[in-house]
C-alpha cells in the first residue's frame, strides 16, 4: 500500500484507494466537527470542554470503526467479484483454446479428404477464379495446381469451343 501511495504521488495522480482513503478522512473529519458543534451547543452545553472533546473522540472512533468494517466488507466484495471473474476468465480461455483445437483438427481432416480423394475437387471464388484444385482433378483435366490456380473456372473444365453454352448455362442456374 505504501509502495502504491508513493508511486501514484510520484506520478502525480492519486490511486483510487488513496482518494477513497483521503475521501472517508474528510467525511469523518467534517463528522467530527458537526458532532463536536452538536455537543457543545445544543445537547451538552453544560459539560466542560474537555469532557465534549472527548465525546466527540469517541463519536469519531465509532464512525471510524464503522466505516472501516464497511470498507472491508466491500474490500471482501470486490475481490470475491475479482474471483468469479477470473474464474470465468479462465473457463472461456480454455473453451476458445478447445474451440481452437477442434477447428484445426476438422480443417486438417477436410484439407485431407479434399487432397486425397478420387473425385475432382475445385474450390473459386465469387468471379469464378479457382483458388483450390485438388490432384484428381488436375489428373483429369491435365493441369498442374500452379496452372489451376486463378484462372477462371470455365477456361479449365470447358473446351474453348463450348465456353459461350457453359457459361449461358451458369447464368441460368444463377
Amino acid at each position: 500500500m505504501r509502495q502504491r501511495a508513493r508511486d501514484a504521488v510520484e506520478a502525480g495522480t492519486p490511486s483510487a484507494d488513496i482518494q477513497d482513503a483521503l475521501l472517508r478522512l474528510s467525511a469523518l473529519a467534517l463528522f467530527v466537527a458537526v458532532v463536536y458543534e452538536s455537543l457543545s451547543r445544543f445537547w451538552l452545553p453544560s459539560l466542560s470542554v474537555w469532557q465534549i472533546h472527548l465525546a466527540s473522540i469517541g463519536v469519531a472512533i465509532v464512525a471510524a470503526v464503522l466505516l472501516f468494517g464497511c470498507s472491508m466488507r466491500r474490500r471482501k466484495q470486490l475481490l470475491a467479484l475479482k474471483a468469479v471473474a477470473d474464474q470465468v476468465l479462465s473457463v472461456e480461455v480454455a473453451s476458445r483454446g478447445r474451440a481452437e483445437r477442434l477447428l484445426q483438427e476438422r480443417s486438417h481432416l477436410l484439407d485431407t479428404l479434399i487432397q486425397t480423394s478420387p473425385v475432382g475437387i475445385i474450390v473459386h471464388d465469387q468471379r469464378r477464379k479457382v483458388t483450390l484444385a485438388n490432384p484428381a482433378f488436375c489428373e483429369i483435366f491435365g493441369y498442374t495446381e500452379e496452372e489451376s490456380i486463378g484462372r477462371l473456372l470455365e477456361e479449365l473444365i470447358a473446351p474453348p469451343e463450348t465456353e459461350r453454352a457453359f457459361l449461358a448455362y451458369i447464368m441460368l442456374r444463377s
